[in-house]
């Protein structure tokens, strides 16, 4: 059976595990990212990321973490927002056909 940890600490989230090849013999995989035994990879998580809320789900043999918005991200990506370079190109667009 393959086994799965899940950690955050310091902003770093951590999946490590062993996979164990027994139900996989006679098979000739294509690609396989670890070999048998254990794996580990870490990465780096922003501030934008609510480290209490982020879930983990093993389902044939296919790990999905899942890793929601901080709720003041969300507040940041709902604002309107208008660029310079809109207002620019509406400018030169009105200033071309003589309108102010």
């Amino acid at each position: 059976m393959d086994h799965v940890e899940i950690s955050v600490e310091d902003d770093v989230l951590d999946v490590s595990g062993t996979i164990d090849f027994a139900r996989y013999q006679g098979l000739r995989p294509l690609y396989t990212e670890y070999p048998i035994g254990h794996y580990r990879r870490s990465f780096s998580l922003s501030n934008r990321i609510d480290q209490h809320k982020i879930t983990a789900e093993l389902s044939d043999g296919v790990l999905t973490v899942t890793l929601p918005k901080a709720e003041q991200a969300q507040a940041a990506q709902d604002r309107p927002c208008i660029g310079t370079v809109q207002r620019q190109a509406w400018r030169r667009t009105n200033q071309l056909s003589g309108q102010p």
